[in-house]
């Protein structure tokens, strides 16, 4: 009886259901995945950037990302606590956040150019 509603439930363009629960559990399960990739990335990310040099210690069940703290990029940590006071304090949004740091990216990179 249990499949011959899912059938119809598919048939009438509804989604397959889950038994009551499960749903809820697996999409947990997949959110908490999702956030650990994209705060990975975050921190890989920012080591790179903020950091000229980065070395990799290897131990037996894990590689971890260690800055050299001599490689230091001041101008752009500088650009990264602004970029933390502009959200956290001002409230700005991600589009005029994301503009605001390109422009001073670039003033940045043309100014050690020249």
């Amino acid at each position: 009886m249990k499949s011959e509603s899912c059938h119809r439930g598919a048939m009438d363009g509804r989604p397959y259901s889950l038994p009551e629960g499960a749903d809820t559990a697996a999409l947990t399960a997949i959110t908490a995945a999702m956030v650990g990739v994209i705060l990975n990335l975050a921190v890989w990310f920012g080591l790179h950037v903020i950091f000229d040099e980065v070395r990799t210690i290897r131990s037996s069940a894990l590689n971890i990302d260690a800055p050299v703290w001599s490689t230091l990029n001041l101008s752009a940590a500088a650009l990264v606590l602004l970029a933390i006071v502009a959200v956290f304090r001002f409230k700005l949004g991600p589009v005029t956040l994301l503009a605001g740091c390109a422009v001073a990216g670039l003033a940045l990179h043309f100014a050690e150019m020249t």
